[in-house]
């Protein structure tokens, strides 16, 4: 049999790499860093359309803490997606985005 070291990350998941546990850890302050921006704007969750519409404050700083661009589409008859952009000199890019997306999923209203 064959021992094996894990990397165990603040979440309770295992890795078999300290540097992918480390990432990961970096990724969960991001997810941290998102909802502590949001509780600071809102009191309840909103469905992700109207975060960027009704709360723009919240949209901005996290902008500005994530170095992201605001991209908004307007498709027409009353469509516009938002969504944010890394700037290309945004350090932890993916990872930041990865964090937003989590967010993201989690308000969108099901249909």
């Amino acid at each position: 049999m064959k021992e094996i070291v894990m990397y165990r990350a603040e979440d309770g998941k295992l890795f078999e790499r300290e540097e992918e546990c480390r990432r990961h850890e970096v990724y969960l302050g991001y997810c941290d860093t998102i909802s502590d921006i949001y509780k600071k704007y809102t009191a309840f969750d909103k469905e992700y359309s109207q975060i960027f519409e009704e709360e723009p404050q919240f949209v901005e700083e996290v902008a500005k803490v994530f170095d992201f661009e605001i991209k908004k589409t307007d498709l027409g008859i009353n469509w516009t997606t938002y969504s944010f952009v890394p700037k290309p000199d945004c350090k932890d890019a993916n990872l930041k985005k990865r964090a937003w997306e989590s967010f993201q999923g989690v308000h969108y209203l099901p249909f």
